[in-house]
């Protein structure tokens, strides 16, 4: 298990490949909320942290160096290999950016937190 603490809010969304608007997403919310709170972004899957800042260096006036302290990353290989539950503090809020818990299922990761919310991108979610 792999315990991620000392935040407020995590952002994050189930393993992708790509750059998608997801990424930008978590990344719109992170800039918003850490003005008010301690917020970190969870990242799970095949997007390298050099994909990321590349990612976020090509839309935000901020540098990705001011911002990646607060990010937390799993790649496929660790998933794979077994850090596929993730534990918060009994506080801590999780926002899902893409609600999509089934690809959490079928990625078989866990997401232990009392406060787990989502965001669905259709209505058939």
């Amino acid at each position: 298990m792999e315990k991620i603490s000392g935040y407020d809010v995590v952002l994050t969304f189930s393993p992708i490949e790509e750059i998608t608007g997801h990424v930008f997403e978590v990344f719109d919310y992170y800039l918003f909320l850490r003005d008010y709170f301690k917020v970190g972004m969870l990242f799970l899957g095949s997007i390298s942290p050099d994909k990321l800042k590349i990612a976020f260096n090509s839309k935000y006036v901020e540098q990705f160096d001011d911002v990646k302290s607060d990010l937390i990353y799993f790649s496929v290989e660790e998933i794979k290999a077994g850090k596929n539950i993730f534990y918060f503090d009994k506080d801590t809020f999780v926002l899902l950016c893409d609600g999509n818990i089934q690809a959490l299922e079928c990625w078989k990761i866990h997401l232990l937190t009392k406060k787990l919310y989502g965001f669905l991108c259709f209505t058939d979610e």
